[in-house]
């Protein structure tokens, strides 16, 4: 079953949640006085025809209006555009790249994301002398389903895509970006990682050039070292297409850098990955490099029985993966029927085998079936949380509170769904329920008030003392 997660639509509590926890253009002359520094990440930079609409934008420090840049137009999920620019700000500055990220672009409607993306990509011509051959697109989650759109909205493809933690957009064909190099990065815990292997031979067969980075860790931007590879195929592509003239250091460096990173993977726990990697290496480097040898390599790790082995354990982790994902579906379909529901958090946690899950995640020693046990447990929280939401919304109390309690019961995110199922209990007046898991969050988050005051559900509960009395303890 595919959750339209990046449609979700994000009230203005949540996007603090999430801070908390966890055709043709025709555009005016370049006249207009810079609203930003050179070497330095600007937060807000208006839109000149658009001034409701704003980006953040690192501009390196060596810009001059004399020649063309590339620019990496990124999208965030919660309209967070300081994130991506702080995280491409290195790689930006080493290799002369313009970043910017729209703060109004989210995770939906996507009237909204059109919206801002036509606005950003309008004014940065406008300010910047923008380099149409090298326009790279990026963005995580929903912001990622965004970045693969672009040429659809803009009419200008970009010559690569850096996709964090999710694929294409639903109704995109592979084939519709067969003129950009596509990077993928995902996490082995990240619920999104079955989408990726989907969606790799979709991309073989549209004859795609792309390469997938598998990272550890859940449903989060990467760290700077995993966009400062991204970063580096793109500048190899770039040889590749005859746009930017080759530095042989450059290319021998990258490409030992690349190679370096594939056999850390073999040497380490993570062999079948870091074969992938080094075929994809030999597939993109052999236009302008030797690779025989490695080539050579390949082939012999290719044949190797753990990799044949892992293969298939991985292909049977698929197949129960979705199996899984098909009995949550029909036991949220029985808890949503008013007729025949069994009502009871311990049936709907045995129904669902909540407990099996969390009894693989949480062994001392990390495994792939530890990673398979974690994406489900996220899969189930997110989608419990949003039926929590949903039933709040329409008064009905135990609904809301059987998802809420499903969704933190996964012991996923901890903090932000014990919040989120304090916020339920609270709204229906379950006091006694909401100081009892208010009070431990308030020993990990000093500054849990500012949150509670912007939620509306607690707005009874501010006016309680013996609630109040738990902040006032605190002090």
């Amino acid at each position: 079953m595919k959750y339209k997660y990046f449609m979700l639509k994000r009230s203005t509590f949540t996007l603090i949640l999430i801070f908390f926890f966890s055709g043709l253009l025709i555009f005016p002359d370049k006249s207009s006085v810079p609203d930003y520094s050179k070497g330095k990440i600007t937060e807000i930079v208006k839109c000149i025809n658009n001034p409701e609409e704003t980006y953040a934008v690192y501009v390196p420090e060596t810009y001059s209006a004399e020649k063309k840049w590339p620019v990496i137009i990124a999208f965030e999920p919660a309209g967070r555009g300081l994130i991506p620019v702080k995280l491409f700000k290195s790689a930006a500055e080493k290799y002369r790249y313009i970043v910017v990220c729209s703060n109004n672009s989210r995770n939906g409607p996507w009237k909204d994301i059109i919206r801002s993306m036509k606005s950003v990509w309008i004014d940065i011509h406008q300010r910047f002398s923008i380099n149409d051959r090298r326009v790279y697109t990026t963005g995580f989650s929903g912001g990622a389903r965004a970045a693969s759109l672009f040429s659809q909205i803009t009419g200008v493809e970009p010559a690569g895509i850096i996709a964090c933690g999710a694929g294409l957009q639903e109704k995109l064909n592979p084939s519709q970006i067969k003129g950009s190099f596509y990077y993928g990065i995902i996490g082995f815990e990240d619920f999104n990682y079955k989408e990726f292997q989907r969606l790799v031979p979709e991309l073989e067969k549209a004859g795609v050039r792309y390469c997938i980075d598998y990272i550890p860790g859940i449903h989060k931007w990467p760290n700077e070292d995993v966009v400062n590879r991204a970063i580096e195929w793109m500048e190899i592509d770039s040889v590749l297409r005859g746009i930017t003239k080759e530095d042989k250091g450059r290319t021998d460096k990258i490409f030992l850098n690349s190679k370096a990173y594939a056999e850390s993977l073999i040497e380490g726990d993570k062999f079948y990955y870091g074969v992938l990697y080094l075929k994809s290496i030999t597939k993109h480097f052999k236009m302008i490099l030797p690779v025989d040898d490695l080539e050579i390599q390949l082939n012999m790790l290719i044949k190797e029985k753990k990799f044949i082995q892992f293969r298939k354990e991985e292909n049977d982790r698929y197949k129960k993966e979705y199996q899984f994902i098909g009995n949550f579906k029909k036991v949220f379909s029985l808890l949503e029927n008013k007729k025949n529901m069994r009502f009871g958090l311990q049936s709907a946690l045995n129904d669902l085998r909540i407990r099996y899950l969390l009894s693989i995640d949480k062994k001392k020693k990390r495994s792939f079936n530890s990673y398979w046990a974690k994406r489900l447990l996220y899969e189930i929280a997110i989608k419990a949380n949003r039926f929590s939401s949903i039933y709040s919304d329409k008064k009905d109390e135990k609904r809301a509170i059987l998802f809420g309690e499903l969704a933190a019961g996964t012991e996923v995110n901890k903090n932000l769904y014990n919040f989120r199922l304090a916020s339920i209990y609270a709204v229906f007046g379950k006091k006694k329920r909401c100081i009892k898991i208010i009070k431990p969050l308030l020993k990990d988050n000093k500054n849990l008030m500012m949150y509670i005051v912007n939620d509306p559900n607690f707005n009874e509960m501010l006016k309680d003392p013996e609630f109040m009395k738990l902040f006032i303890n605190e002090r």
